[in-house]
């Protein structure tokens, strides 16, 4: 994407959420089991796009700077599909929670 296709088309979205996606399960063919972890994984684009937003917002002499916010949301878009694909496949069981090491610590 260029800052020239600030506009883009619903099909050319949807083009490039299925082509980060097939990138990312050929990348990492292995997806997590728990909601828990996938849903971090999510997150972690998330938070990639926020860094992209912010360095747009207050670095103005990147050229870049909106190309990497696209490619993040794009990233971030697909993650979230993933997720969609695989959640009647995730483990939605609480986490199992053993006592907090720091409370034990000397009491055994």
């Amino acid at each position: 994407m260029t800052d020239d296709n600030k506009n883009m088309k619903g099909i050319e979205i949807f083009n490039l959420l299925m082509s980060e996606l097939e990138r990312a399960k050929e990348k990492y063919p292995k997806y997590p089991r728990s909601m828990t972890h996938a849903v971090a994984l999510i997150m972690e684009e998330a938070g990639e796009l926020q860094q992209a937003v912010n360095n747009h917002t207050w670095n103005y002499r990147d050229p870049q700077s909106w190309s990497k916010i696209e490619n993040e949301a794009i990233q971030t878009g697909a993650m979230v599909i993933r997720f969609l694909w695989n959640i009647h496949k995730l483990n939605n069981t609480r986490c199992v929670q053993g006592p907090d090491p720091i409370t034990y610590f000397g009491k055994e």
